[in-house]
């Protein structure tokens, strides 16, 4: 998005200002580009359900 003057710090916590960004129709940025930085946003969205729920079974399996 930095192509569109959109920057933003790395990392999963400021993952929250990307979907803002996205959600603002203020945001001058295509349509396309909110469409694929929303599929990727579920992407991070899913996996981390996995690893949450991956981990959650390795931990209680250790136990």
């Amino acid at each position: 998005m930095a192509e569109f003057g959109l920057v933003f710090p790395q990392g999963v916590p400021h993952l929250k200002e990307i979907r803002a960004a996205g959600d603002d129709e203020d945001v001058d940025v295509p349509s396309s580009i909110r469409e694929i930085a929303g599929l990727y946003l579920e992407h991070i969205d899913t996996l981390s359900e996995w690893v949450k729920s991956a981990f959650a079974n390795f931990s209680s399996s250790v136990r």
